[in-house]
Parts: C-alpha cells; structure tokens; sequence
C-alpha cells in the first residue's frame, strides 16, 4: 500500500483507493491557474496502487499519475477530479483521442518537395 502525505496541504492519498473511472475528465491545474482537462482512458492496478493513463483533450499528449485529489479539495498545482459532478466522455470520443496512426501510414513531406536547385559554377 503507498500513501502519499501532504506536509502543505495536510492531507493524504491512498493510492490503493480507485478514485476515478474510464473515461473520467480530469482538471490539470498548472502555474498561474492555468486549466488542462485530460481523459481517463485506462486504470491500471499494479502493486503500488491504481495508476491512470490519462490523454490532454486538446494536445492528445499521454500522461500517467498515480496521484488525483478531489476538486472540491483545490489545493494549488495538481490533478482534480469533480467529486461533485463528475463529467465522462464517450467511450468512442477518447479511443479516437488515444489512437495514433503508425508512422508507416504518416506521408513524408520531403517526398512531394520538388529537387533544390543546384548552384552551377558555368
């Protein structure tokens, strides 16, 4: 069992206590009160705890933590879930947020650039 302590906010989080759910949204909150929101698309159980895959709904970047508080409970820099009103996506909409095209299937725009002209020394 982990347990995570929070000397400033006097707090504790249990990891082994599955706080959300797939397909849960998640309230980045970052420096200057700037918001994220992330997508849970995956909760994974190992051995510390509940780990949870999450994906940003804007800029589809993958993140995992094994830390989320409840927003009710705002307490600075952190990862919140609505305790109150929880908000779910559907299960179509974050699988398409997930899913990335294998590179083989990206062009390469260096294969439509037409030939750089050579400098002739005539």
């Amino acid at each position: 069992m982990t347990k995570y302590i929070s000397l400033f906010g006097a707090t504790t989080t249990d990891t082994q206590v599955q706080v959300v759910k797939e397909n849960q949204v998640i309230i980045g909150i970052g420096a200057g009160a700037s918001r994220k929101r992330y997508v849970v698309y995956k909760v994974e159980h190992t051995a510390r705890g509940y780990v949870y895959h999450m994906v940003d709904t804007e800029t589809k970047e993958i993140s995992q933590t094994d830390i989320l508080r409840p927003l009710s409970q705002t307490f600075g820099i952190g990862r919140y879930y609505d305790d109150v009103n929880p908000e779910f996506m559907d299960a179509f909409e974050v699988a398409l947020l997930v899913v990335r095209p294998p590179e083989a299937c990206v062009p390469s725009f260096s294969a439509f650039r037409p030939p750089l002209a050579t400098a002739s020394g005539s």
